[in-house]
């Protein structure tokens, strides 16, 4: 009876033989290099999307608060009368304006 030889497995693997390889290789200190620049890369890549954010969020809280200091200088103060320019009244049925209805009810 004949037992299967395990090809893959063992000092003789293919692993074993390609990690082998590779630690002897300069292939295995470009991918070493790879992985390492990748991961600055992807560092670096969500810090500036974090400051893009705060960039953004800034830019807007100050377009707000420019609005809102140069808005309150052109405020004026109604005339007398401004709220009454329609001679609105409250009726038992609603609103009416000059005695005439929503949709030209009287």
């Amino acid at each position: 009876m004949t037992t299967a030889k395990l090809e893959n497995h063992g000092p003789s693997g293919f692993l074993s033989r390609l990690m082998g390889t590779l630690r002897n290789s300069a292939v295995w200190l470009g991918a070493v290099a790879l992985a390492a620049l990748a991961a600055l890369a992807a560092f670096f890549f969500a810090l500036a999307a974090l400051a893009g954010t705060f960039i953004i969020v800034g830019t807007l809280a100050l377009v707000w608060l420019i609005f809102r200091i140069a808005g309150s200088r052109s405020a004026r103060k109604g005339a007398p009368g401004d709220g009454n320019t329609l001679n609105a009244r409250r009726g038992p049925h609603g609103w009416t304006v000059d005695g005439i209805g929503p949709f030209g009810s009287r």
